[in-house]
Order: C-alpha cells, then sequence, then structure tokens
C-alpha cells in the first residue's frame, strides 16, 4: 500500500440520503435567491420611502415659511371679516340711532324728554310738558309718523306747576324706520 491507511472503507451514501441531497438543492438553492430577492425589494422599497419623507419634510418647510409670511394678512383678512359681519348684522339690526332722531324729529319745543330706555325694538321715555296743547301736538305727530307702529302712554301725572310728566312706550316699524 503506498502510505495511506484507510480505518474505515468508504461507502457510498444511502440512497435516502442521496434523494434527501439533491431535493435540497433543486428546492434549497432557488429558495434563497427567492429570499434574497424579497429582502432587495423591501430595502428598495425603505429607501425609496425615507427618499419620500426627506422630500415631503423639505416641502413642509418651504410650506411653514409661506404661511409665517402669510399670518400677518391672514389676521389681518380674519379680522376685518369679524367687522364686516357685526356691521352686516347691525344694518339688519333695530337701528336705535334712528329712532332717537324720529323723537328728536317728532317732539314739540315745549316738550322736554327727561329719561330713556331701549329694549329690542321699542322705546320707553319719560318726558315733561308745560301744556297741554304742547302734548297734544306731540300725540299728533306720532301718530302722523310712519316708522311708528304703536305708541302707548304708561303712566301721566300733573304736578302742582301744571307740568304733565308722562311716560311712553313707543314700537318701530324696522323697514320705515331706515329710511
Amino acid at each position: 500500500m503506498e502510505g495511506k491507511i484507510e480505518l474505515l472503507p468508504k461507502k457510498p451514501p444511502p440512497k435516502a440520503k442521496a434523494v434527501v441531497v439533491s431535493v435540497a438543492r433543486l428546492i434549497g438553492i432557488p429558495f434563497i435567491i427567492l429570499i434574497q430577492t424579497i429582502f432587495l425589494i423591501l430595502l428598495g422599497f425603505h429607501l425609496k420611502l425615507e427618499q419620500d419623507l426627506t422630500t415631503l419634510s423639505s416641502s413642509i418647510g418651504r410650506k411653514e415659511g409661506v404661511l409665517a409670511q402669510a399670518a400677518e394678512t391672514e389676521t389681518l383678512f380674519r379680522s376685518t371679516q369679524s367687522k364686516l359681519e357685526i356691521i352686516a348684522t347691525i344694518r339688519e339690526g333695530f337701528c336705535y340711532s334712528c329712532a332717537f332722531k324720529v323723537i328728536k324729529r317728532i317732539t314739540p319745543p315745549l316738550v322736554t324728554l327727561t329719561g330713556a330706555s331701549l329694549k329690542e325694538e321699542s322705546l320707553s321715555f319719560t318726558a315733561d310738558t308745560p301744556q297741554g296743547l304742547a302734548f297734544a301736538r306731540f300725540v299728533t305727530n306720532l301718530l302722523e309718523e310712519e316708522s311708528v307702529e304703536e305708541a302707548a302712554i304708561t303712566s301721566g301725572i300733573l304736578n302742582e306747576k301744571e307740568q304733565l310728566t308722562f311716560t311712553m312706550e313707543l314700537s318701530f316699524n324696522k323697514e320705515k324706520l331706515k329710511r
């Protein structure tokens, strides 16, 4: 023998083991390639998402800058819009100054207003008049006034100086009052 000592004789592998090895090679190598392909696809997807996130972050930064520049204009716009809404509400509501202008216009010189209070679409006031004729003229003016819908004398007192102190409540027509 030529210098080789063989203690165990070489036996061919059993058939079952040969079948397992060949099946493992046949299925295992494509399976490993498939797993690596899936991991490469996932890595590519991760890198794409990371790039999109970076782009989105820079876009948000630019848009925040634009919003910061427009903040003062937006505040001014909202303030102006709020004021316009208040003006529109006032125009649709009862015109208290118009009611006082009507009272001033129809009040004769001898009738003196001493107090007034407003409640929704009505005006309650107290007045003094030295003569019955001035009061009669005032009532006549009230009856001729188109914007006055209803007038009611709620109290009246004749004092020792023969001066009539009366309280009256007037209801107004909003549309006719604004003309």
